[in-house]
C-alpha cells in the first residue's frame, strides 16, 4: 500500500502537466506557422512590389509618349482649330453681334480705369473687341497660340497660359469681370469647379462672372449639335451651372437662355402640342451663366 503513493503522485504530477505541455505545443506550433506566414508574406509583398514597379514604367512610357505626341501635334492642332473656328463657330461680325447682349450688364465699367476684365478662352478676339470699343480695359487667355496671335495681330492683350493657372497668378480682387464663352463645355467637371474657385477669388467685391455654354435643354443641342466640336466634353445643364457657382460662393447668380432658333423654323403654334415641341426643339442654344461676388 504504501509502495503505491509514490506511484500515484507521480501519476498526479503527470496528469497536471499535461495542460501545460499542450499548451507549450500549441504556442510553438503557433509560432512555427506565425514564421510560415511571415515568409509567405514577404514573398507575395516583393511580388507586388515588381508589379506596380512595371505598372509604373508602362504608365511613365504613355505619359512620356502621349507628351512627345502632344509637341508634334500641338502646333497642327491649333491651326487646325483655328480653321475649324471659322467653319463652324460663325463669322466674327455675327458672334459680335450675338456678344453684344452683355454689353448692358457691364455698361457701369465703361470708362472706369480701376476695373479689368479677363476673358478666359478668348478665341479669335471678338469679345476683346467688343470691349474695347466699350472703352473697357481686358486681356485675354487662351491655350491655343494660334488663337492668341490672331488677337495680337488685331491689337488686343492677349497671352498663351493656363487659365487656371493665369488667374491663380492674379492678386486677389484685381478683375472686375471675368468671361468664358463656350469654355466650360471643354473641361472636365474638376476643371469647371476649380475655374469658379479662382474666378471667384481674382474678382473684386461686386465683380461678375459670365460663362456661356450652348444648352442641352434644346434637345437639338444636347443630341446633335454639341458634338459637332470634337474637344467638347458633356453639356451643363443650366439648373447645375447655377448650383456650381451658389455653391462655390458667388452671392446672386442668374440665367439667360440665348439664341433661340428663328421663327421660320418653328411649328405653327396650333395648340399644346406644338408649343411643347418649339420650346424642345426650337428654343434657346445657348445659355450663360451670370454670377456675381458679394459685395
Amino acid at each position: 500500500m504504501a509502495s503505491s503513493v509514490p506511484f500515484r503522485s507521480r501519476l498526479k504530477q503527470r496528469l497536471r502537466a499535461l495542460p501545460l505541455i499542450g499548451n507549450l505545443l500549441a504556442f510553438v506550433h503557433t509560432l512555427i506557422r506565425l514564421h510560415v506566414l511571415r515568409d509567405q508574406t514577404a514573398i507575395q509583398f516583393a511580388a507586388l512590389q515588381t508589379q506596380n514597379a512595371q505598372l509604373q514604367q508602362r504608365l511613365d512610357a504613355l505619359e512620356l509618349a502621349q507628351a512627345q505626341t502632344g509637341s508634334v501635334m500641338g502646333a497642327d492642332l491649333a491651326s487646325f482649330y483655328v480653321a475649324f473656328e471659322d467653319q463652324f463657330r460663325g463669322a466674327r461680325d455675327d458672334i459680335k453681334q450675338r456678344l453684344r447682349v452683355y454689353l448692358p450688364r457691364i455698361a457701369h465699367l465703361a470708362g472706369d480705369a480701376q476695373a479689368l476684365a479677363l476673358d478666359v478662352g478668348c478665341g479669335r478676339g471678338e469679345w476683346l473687341e467688343l470691349l474695347a470699343e466699350q472703352d473697357m480695359r481686358a486681356v485675354g487667355v487662351d491655350s491655343n497660340a494660334a488663337m492668341v496671335a490672331a488677337c495680337i495681330a488685331r491689337g488686343h492683350s492677349a497671352q498663351c497660359a493656363d487659365a487656371i493657372a493665369y488667374l491663380q497668378s492674379l492678386p486677389a480682387g484685381s478683375l472686375a469681370l471675368v468671361t468664358g464663352f463656350h469654355i466650360i463645355e471643354h473641361i472636365p467637371f474638376a476643371t469647371q469647379i476649380a475655374l469658379l474657385d479662382a474666378a471667384l477669388v481674382a474678382l473684386r467685391p461686386g465683380g461678375c462672372l459670365i460663362l456661356e455654354t450652348p444648352n442641352p435643354e434644346n434637345l437639338r443641342v444636347g443630341a446633335c449639335s454639341f458634338y459637332t466640336d470634337p474637344t467638347h466634353l458633356r453639356p451643363l445643364l443650366p439648373d447645375v451651372a447655377q448650383f456650381m457657382a451658389r455653391q462655390r460662393g458667388f452671392a446672386t447668380t442668374e440665367i439667360l437662355r440665348l439664341h433661340p432658333c428663328p421663327d421660320t423654323e418653328r411649328l405653327a403654334a396650333d395648340g399644346p402640342t406644338q408649343l411643347v415641341l418649339n420650346d424642345a426643339l426650337f428654343g434657346a442654344r445657348d445659355f450663360a451663366l451670370i454670377a456675381t461676388k458679394a459685395g
